[in-house]
């Protein structure tokens, strides 16, 4: 691997030469310290691969379609096995915030695997995506109004606010603006 008596030595099993960093501007290289190179591209450091127990040099240890770098991060996937709980589902396939959403979805769709309403608006991600709305964002359209409100609020009906439309009558007005009450007072 590289030399324990030099920290700023380079990997024989990697194409490139991890022992310097691209120029600074300046002309001159900035070396990278052994331990903290990141010879896979994963987005963990040699360090941390050694202390998690994953490969340095692939960026998916157990090969199970999962990141390293998502699985050290969440704590409760185990980069070194693609069925952690051993419960005969595989990680990709295991639905660990019970949203309805697998891993992969999750990865795929941006949201967390480990909390089933990602954007904390009271749907969970599975029924955000179906419904066409970004399981990211509380409020879609960006509207005033959270997409729960415009979901299942009996004050909004599906049919009257849409929640990926910030206008769905086309007036002009923002649908979370349209939905004030105000009263006036003639004093005269």
């Amino acid at each position: 691997m590289t030399d324990p008596l030099d920290a700023r030595s380079n990997s024989a099993r990697t194409a490139r030469n991890e022992s310097r960093a691209p120029p600074n501007g300046s002309g001159r290289e900035r070396p990278v310290l052994d331990g903290l190179e990141d010879y896979d591209r994963d987005g963990l450091q040699t360090n941390r691969e050694a202390v998690a127990g994953t490969s340095p040099f692939a960026p998916d240890t157990d090969e199970d379609g999962i990141p390293d770098v998502i699985e050290v991060a969440l704590q409760r996937i185990d980069p070194a096995l693609s069925d952690t709980d051993a419960d005969g589902i595989p990680d990709p396939r295991e639905d660990f915030d019970d949203d309805g959403l697998n891993t992969i979805e999750e990865i795929e769709a941006g949201t967390a695997i480990d909390r089933a309403d990602t954007d904390r608006d009271n749907l969970t991600d599975s029924v955000e995506i179906n419904a066409g709305t970004d399981p990211t964002l509380a409020d879609t359209d960006d509207d005033g109004l959270s997409d729960f409100q415009e979901l299942n609020d009996p004050a909004f009906p599906r049919s009257e606010a849409d929640p990926t439309d910030p206008d769905t009558d086309g007036d002009g007005t923002l649908d979370g603006d349209e939905t004030f009450t105000t009263t006036a007072t003639d004093t005269e």
